[in-house]
């Protein structure tokens, strides 16, 4: 594929293959590289186990080694998507550890790519997450990464392309549920000018690489970030927003780092010629470094409450990373 030029995979990945056009099309166009199929059993309707079964089958076709991971344990009432997606993740960073494999492959499309743009746009997103989801990074809780090599492609092309070979696939009835805004944008035909999302994407690409490139004085402890505050001080507003960003997902723990605005104030604070004596957002507080951490030229950021970092890195895929861009070129 030559999706795979772009993003440089490792030389032994996996792929997640639920059944369904997109991922099957995936597992077939990357068999010659003999991947890891896995699929993930999330428990939620009669049959998936079934549907597990049949890919094992395809992959076994193929020649390909495959493993069903179970989502076992009590299923919340609400917010059901959002916890299959994070269970998903979980297990298949794990399953990849376990075997050794530093990356796993999903099979999100471009289509994927404009319903994420819609409904974030939808939300009163900013520029930077109306660029969309990166075509690869790392997962946040495994060091394995997350690719996604179909992201310039049209479902419709997969779908034909499964259909004149005369490849089977799985209809999922969650992707048609209407309780899902998803499956709403997706009936509704979701669009977006890739073009537009094009130019959002290289100027985030370009936003991130000055605030990774901010962030390489960062010292990095056991519970703690220490960064100069000089270096946050020379980026500009989108640049800084990111840097900052990244570092709450760091030193918090969590995939939402407070809102632009929540940025802002703190951004402001952290700048300000006096005054700042520390702050809490997103469960991290960010004060002034002390005398052996620094001095008050450096900002502390650390966990609210204390304790240690549960992140490994900052979370800056566009500039760590090569990427698709959704007309399908390279970032």
């Amino acid at each position: 594929m030559a999706a795979l030029a772009i993003l440089k995979p490792p030389p032994r990945f996996a792929i997640a293959v639920s059944g369904g056009p997109d991922s099957t099309a995936l597992m077939r166009l990357a068999a010659p590289f003999r991947p890891l199929v896995l699929t993930v059993d999330h428990g939620l309707r009669a049959g998936s186990a079934a549907e597990a079964a049949r890919v094992a089958a395809w992959a076994a076709a193929l020649g390909l080694a495959h493993r069903t991971l179970i989502w076992g344990g009590e299923k919340p009432a609400r917010g059901i998507q959002a916890a299959a997606r994070a269970a998903r993740y979980r297990l298949l960073g794990d399953a990849c550890v376990g075997a050794g494999l530093g990356a796993v492959m999903t099979g999100h499309t471009l289509d994927d790519q404009i319903e994420t743009v819609a409904m974030r746009r939808a939300r009163g997103t900013g520029d930077a997450g109306a660029a969309g989801i990166p075509a690869q990074a790392d997962l946040p809780d495994a060091p394995v990464r997350l690719m996604r090599p179909l992201l310039g492609l049209r479902k419709a092309a997969l779908v034909a392309w499964l259909a004149a070979a005369g490849h089977e696939s799985i209809a999922d009835p969650s992707n048609a549920d209407p309780r899902f805004t998803r499956a709403r944008l997706r009936a509704a035909g979701a669009a977006a000018d890739i073009h537009e999302v094009t130019a959002l994407q290289r100027r985030r690409a370009a936003c991130e690489r000055a605030a990774l490139a901010a962030l390489s004085e960062a010292v990095l402890g056991a519970d703690r970030v220490l960064v100069p505050r000089a270096r946050l001080a020379g980026l500009d507003g989108a640049a800084l927003d990111a840097a900052l960003a990244a570092l709450l997902r760091l030193a918090g723990g969590r995939d939402h780092p407070g809102t632009r605005a929540e940025r802002g104030r703190l951004g402001a604070a952290l700048l300000a010629d006096s005054g700042f004596a520390g702050r809490t957002l997103a469960g991290v507080l960010v004060r002034p470094g002390r005398r052996a951490e620094g001095g008050p030229g450096f900002a502390a950021f650390m966990p609210e409450g204390g304790g240690a970092l549960t992140r490994r890195g900052v979370w800056l895929p566009f500039a760590q990373f090569p990427q698709i861009a959704a007309d399908g070129s390279a970032l």
